[in-house]
């Protein structure tokens, strides 16, 4: 019996390499559509189509009949969607519209993986948690931050928070800065903030991949700017020795199930938390989309890639004997990225020559060392280094 042909791909994120990278064992080719075009890449056979955060619908539009064309001669075109929020326009539901009629007109078969334009809006819309929240809090121990939707009286330790569109933790200040979106009010809860990732099936099981730490870069005027993560170098499934009490021994299966039936998730999910020096554990957000935990996972398999399509298939979860991190270097002051300049081994998603604004990202750093916290000590140190190099470039 001949072999199914192999699909080709389309990547649409805001930086789409840890997906490609996660598609290349499945895929006949692959087109990426990211904010950064990366080198990297190319490293993994992929095409590249670079578009701003604030493009129009016909500039996506036409980003995506290029890169379709270009994936060309195929029958099938699967798209995965990464994370979007930093995109102005509702890129995904745009996306889907120009390449339907596309598709009509070519005979070429697409398959979204994940979730759809509408389930992702309403399961990271704050104002879905709530209700959802209640109904498990009580039996597994979380909860929600205070929440509200008008600014409180005494703005002491509040955050406001774009209600949509702020990953990377950019638009999320706090109170006393001026306005800029539909916003929400939060309560600040100090403590340590982890993504929990899970995959569903297409049958509905759930299978959770692991806890990864997130970290933040504060700036003056995004003090919740994200700054990296560390974790295993294989997803470990319950594995907790590393985490806070508070989230050893916790049922994250059955939350992440409970969670999943409510907003009909499918494929790659996660969900951020904070692990309170009280014992107490708040949920922040759901993503109902791969994470960037993609990034540290050594996947030599394309497992990832099986379980965003719905696949419910047997993973060896056990901890492996080491840590990774990623970090991200953001440029303090406007840099000059030289030509002819080298980049480090543990160096990716570089910018191209040219001046880098301030605040804006240079490149990711990727380190490895005994544990996830090890690792993320040894990427800050090379970023430092990293961003003396650059510096006297």
């Amino acid at each position: 019996m001949p072999e199914r042909e192999l699909p080709s791909v389309l990547i649409v994120s805001h930086a789409g390499r840890g997906l490609a990278a996660a598609a290349r064992h499945h895929a006949a080719s692959i087109a990426v559509i990211d904010l950064f075009a990366d080198d990297d890449l190319a490293e993994l056979g992929a095409v590249a189509y670079k578009i701003a955060a604030h493009a129009s619908p016909s500039e996506i539009g036409a980003a995506a009949q290029a890169a379709a064309w270009r994936l060309m001669p195929t029958s099938e075109i699967e798209i995965g969607f990464g994370s979007l929020d930093l995109f102005v326009a509702p890129i995904q539901a745009i996306i889907a519209e120009f390449l339907s009629d596309w598709a009509r007109r070519t005979g070429v078969t697409l398959r979204i993986l994940g979730n759809d334009a509408a389930t992702r809006q309403r399961a990271s819309d704050v104002w879905s948690l709530p209700s959802v929240i209640a109904k498990i809090g009580a039996k597994y121990g979380v909860t929600l931050p205070p929440t509200r939707n008008t600014p409180p009286d005494d703005a002491t330790g509040w955050l406001r928070k774009p209600r949509f569109n702020h990953a990377g933790g950019y638009g999320i200040d706090w109170i006393a800065a001026p306005a800029r979106h539909e916003c929400y009010w939060q309560k600040f809860e100090a403590g340590r903030v982890f993504g929990v990732n899970f995959a569903v099936s297409s049958e509905g099981g759930v299978a959770v991949l692991g806890l990864v730490e997130n970290f933040t870069d504060p700036t003056a005027d995004a003090p919740m700017r994200w700054g990296g993560i560390a974790g295993w170098a294989q997803p470990t499934g319950l594995a907790t020795d590393w985490l806070p009490a508070c989230c050893r021994g916790q049922d994250w299966v059955e939350i992440c199930r409970h969670i999943a039936a409510e907003f009909s998730l499918t494929g790659l999910n996660g969900m951020d938390i904070i692990a309170a020096p009280s014992g107490e554990i708040f949920v922040l957000e759901i993503n109902p989309r791969p994470t960037a935990a993609s990034a540290l996972w050594q996947d030599q398999a394309g497992w990832l890639w099986r379980l965003h399509h719905g696949e419910a298939i047997p993973l060896s979860l056990t901890r492996q004997n080491y840590g990774r991190a990623k970090a991200i270097l953001y440029a303090a002051q406007a840099t000059m990225i030289a030509e002819n300049f080298i980049w480090p081994d543990f160096s990716h998603d570089h910018s191209p020559p040219g001046l880098i604004a301030a605040g804006q990202p240079i490149c990711s750093i990727e380190t490895q060392a005994a544990t996830p916290l090890q690792a993320w000590h040894n990427a800050l140190v090379a970023k430092t280094a990293l961003a003396r190099r650059l510096g006297k470039a």
